[in-house]
């Protein structure tokens, strides 16, 4: 997954000259495309997970989630082609952290004193990076 989403990144900003409908519509065609090939590819591996069925309330929720994830990726295409490629790299490396702490939150992993080090520093040399490529002002006499 980690490995698609960089290369949507890439494609993002490869394709920037694009209208955004076009990029959007790409995008999501791409997801229809690929969630079924995964799908089937997990139904000819064994057993899955069983049919989700959702009762009462749980499809207001199913789709309220829908549009979240609709919206964040639309402002992600909006936001890839128009921010810097170092500053867009050091919001992309914050998702460690985020999916790091929001998994412990959620019940499904255990946070560690080396997992946050690890993204402390994943993130902090992103961040050298962009001082390190930042020029310096000229000094004022």
């Amino acid at each position: 997954a980690g490995l698609c989403f960089g290369l949507n990144n890439v494609l993002l900003r490869r394709f920037a000259a694009l209208p955004d409908d076009a990029r959007a519509l790409a995008m999501f065609s791409g997801a229809v495309v690929c969630a079924p090939l995964g799908m089937a590819l997990l139904a000819l591996v064994g057993p899955g997970a069983p049919a989700l069925q959702l009762q009462g309330m749980a499809w207001v929720v199913l789709a309220l989630f829908a549009a979240a994830v609709l919206v964040g990726n639309l402002a992600l295409q909006y936001g890839a082609t128009r921010l810097r490629a170092n500053v867009l790299s050091v919001l992309m490396l914050s998702e460690i952290l985020v999916a790091s702490v929001s998994s412990w939150w959620a019940g499904s992993a255990q946070l560690h004193a080396s997992t946050v080090l690890g993204g402390l520093l994943i993130v902090s040399a992103s961040l050298l990076a962009i001082v390190a490529r930042t020029p310096a002002a000229p000094a004022v006499h």
